[in-house]
């Protein structure tokens, strides 16, 4: 088969826009050229011919094993193009033959013996009706914080530290993130607002800024990147209001709301309060690492528990 491996220096930009023209927007919005570099300091694709089909994949090398992994800020990167299972295999067989630890997300399903298969959610509101029938189908609970607090503004947010101070004391912190999950992070939304793709939104109660969310704009896709709410934010419901604010601007459109998924019940239920609903999609891993390391992988994760 004529495939090869390209790094992400060398890969044909015009040739991989047209590549995601023509892939499906919920696959392919973590796959834009820029997206990807701003989250991963290294990455490659395995193209088949002149761009005929291709999948882009992060990788690092720890320990002096080569590894293949999913970054934050993405769920998934998708097999673009014209892919068939001849294409499918040989991507696998080579992430087999050339590294040591797999560990990905596509939306489709695959089956190979090698690879450990596990169900994963996200959920997903679809904007395509008036905004007094989605609203319908918001919780009690949902209606109750909107009634409450209809004096809460949304406005544009320009202070990126302020937020990523905040995110790290109330998100990132609890998540184990590391510093470079955060630098990830920080050069998303700088690229993110250069490239014009990204609402970047601050919630004020009283003068007083309580949250902050992040939403990115993809063909059809409005997807909640990151958000983060003071104590105060979390009591009066900030991000009730947040999301509502963007669900009514967007709503009897074409555009879908991407909530970027949670396999965490409470996360994935608050979402749902909105009326979203689960998407499949799937994780696929092998760990061929000597049997010291997985030891020592597993004392580190409990750890950290």
């Amino acid at each position: 088969m004529d495939c090869k491996l390209i790094s992400y220096e060398n890969i044909d930009k015009d040739k991989w826009d047209c590549l995601l023209v023509s892939s499906d927007q919920i696959e392919s919005q973590y796959a834009s050229y820029w997206y990807i570099s701003s989250v991963s300091n290294c990455w490659s694709a395995i193209v088949l011919g002149d761009y005929v089909a291709a999948f882009p994949f992060a990788h690092k090398k720890k320990g002096g094993y080569e590894l293949v992994y999913q970054p934050f800020f993405t769920r998934s990167f998708p097999l673009m193009g014209k892919i068939n299972e001849a294409f499918i295999r040989y991507v696998f067989d080579y992430f087999q033959e050339n590294f040591s630890y797999l560990d990905v997300n596509l939306l489709s399903e695959i089956n190979f013996p090698f690879l450990s298969v596990e169900k994963r959610v996200f959920q997903q509101l679809n904007l395509n009706q008036e905004y007094k029938l989605i609203k319908d189908s918001y919780s009690k609970n949902t209606k109750r914080f909107l009634k409450k607090n209809q004096n809460i503004k949304i406005e544009k947010s320009y202070d990126l530290d302020l937020f990523m101070s905040l995110f790290k004391a109330m998100v990132g912190e609890k998540l184990n993130y590391k510093n470079e999950n955060y630098n990830a992070l920080s050069s998303l939304i700088k690229e993110g607002l250069a490239n014009e793709c990204i609402d970047f939104l601050q919630v004020k109660f009283e003068g007083e800024v309580v949250g902050y969310g992040v939403f990115y704009f993809y063909k059809n896709v409005v997807n909640f990147l990151k958000g983060a709410v003071t104590n105060k934010g979390k009591n009066i419901g900030a991000m009730y209001v947040l999301i509502n604010h963007i669900i009514e601007q967007n709503c009897n459109s074409d555009l879908v709301l991407d909530f970027g998924g949670s396999n965490i019940t409470t996360v994935s239920n608050f979402y749902k309060k909105f009326g979203a609903k689960n998407v499949t999609y799937h994780n696929y891993s092998f760990d061929n690492l000597p049997k010291i390391i997985k030891q020592l992988k597993n004392i580190r994760a409990k750890i950290l528990k």
